[in-house]
């Protein structure tokens, strides 16, 4: 009877802990979204086009990065293993580099200047996209081993909070009065305690 009731809360407890990371996991998608949007409208597209095509980047990318934890679920990489996993994050990154791009070519099609820029934009897009994978494979590794998933939450929430402000900030000139600054300040000693404390 009590490894049973062991077994229900060890089920609940991972139901939960799926929750909150689902829960993380689409504020970072919704967080970069907006993010990218906002640079997009800053170069000058417009606002369908910034949306569609920070949606499908992010989402896309969103898999990518799914697709490296969930392998990484199965797989700790030894010393010398890391090196096979950023191959294996470059040829992520460039697949997910084609299917972004033949998809974003094919849709946005209204726009003269796009296609340019999209092509342009092939080297900082996968240099991204890379950086994004490897930092999803190399930050799950060190997590796993290193960090709880509530502190993990609590640094995620704080950087999206820190992140935006500062698209605001940039990007829209929206100004801060003194208690969101305060907010801010706040926010930066959490991160300091709990890294502090950890």
């Amino acid at each position: 009877m009590l490894t049973g009731q062991a077994n229900t809360e060890q089920a609940a407890d991972s139901v939960l802990s799926k929750s909150k990371l689902t829960l993380i996991v689409a504020q970072c998608i919704v967080a970069c979204i907006l993010s990218q949007s906002a640079i997009l409208l800053w170069f000058g597209f417009s606002v369908q086009t910034s949306i569609i095509d920070s949606t499908i980047s992010i989402c896309l990318l969103g898999i990518a990065c799914y697709l490296i934890a969930n392998n990484l679920q199965y797989y700790r990489p030894e010393k010398n293993g890391y090196l096979l996993m950023l191959l294996y994050c470059s040829i992520l990154a460039s697949l997910w580099l084609l299917v972004n791009n033949y998809t974003l070519d094919k849709l946005i099609l209204n726009d003269p200047h796009y296609s340019e820029f999209l092509y342009n934009s092939l080297p900082i897009r996968f240099f991204i996209g890379l950086l994004i994978l490897a930092s999803t494979a190399f930050g799950w590794v060190y997590a796993m081993k290193h960090i709880k998933l509530a502190t993990l939450g609590v640094v995620y929430s704080v950087s999206t909070v820190l992140l935006l402000a500062f698209v605001g900030v940039i990007f829209f000139q929206e100004s801060l009065n003194p208690y969101e600054i305060g907010g801010i300040v706040l926010a930066v000693a959490s991160l300091i305690l709990l890294s502090a404390f950890s």
